[in-house]
């Protein structure tokens, strides 16, 4: 996760574009863990950071990310998606019901966004400083599989089986 994070606070570094192998799990832990704070938008991936309300668009609207390229995901910028709506262009596909809703919902919650020319903050949630510890992130991961096996008995989300991801959009 380490170079994750590397790659996350340095982007314009030589190595930063390599496709480092990282463990699936390993990669879920560090995609909740990193909370953004956007300035520009140029070191920020539109679809998958959480930068929205510290969420990430696929909790808040996962039926339009759904119909988004894997590509467009994995490399789009806040900057580049709210420039002339560009995020809009992005969705490929028909929407449902649902979709349609989760669409206007971003449409209002995105109309107003507002970048700086501040460089975008990426802060490590498990830490007080903000910045990436090793300590902290084998803590977490191992805290979790700790409760997850806990919790075994309980459903496929542990004693959490009936709640929700939160974050901090109403």
């Amino acid at each position: 996760m380490k170079w994750l994070w590397a790659q996350k606070i340095a982007p314009d570094r030589p190595w930063a574009g390599l496709d480092i192998p990282v463990h699936r799990n390993a990669r879920a832990l560090f995609d909740i863990s990193i909370i953004t704070q956007v300035g520009n938008g140029r070191s920020t991936l539109f679809w998958s950071d959480r930068w929205l309300h510290d969420c990430c668009l696929k909790d808040i609207a996962p039926e339009v990310v759904s119909k988004v390229p894997k590509r467009v995901i994995r490399s789009r910028t806040v900057e580049q998606s709210l420039t002339n709506r560009q995020w809009v262009r992005d969705i490929s596909g028909g929407l449902s019901f649902v979709g349609l809703i989760e669409y206007l919902m971003l449409w209002d919650l995105l109309r107003d966004f507002a970048l700086t020319e501040a460089i975008d903050q990426h802060r490590w949630r498990h830490d007080s400083s903000g910045v990436f510890m090793s300590k902290s992130a084998y803590k977490q991961f191992f805290e979790d599989q700790l409760l997850s096996n806990l919790g075994a008995g309980y459903g496929s989300r542990g004693l959490l089986q009936n709640t929700r991801p939160s974050c901090g959009w109403p």
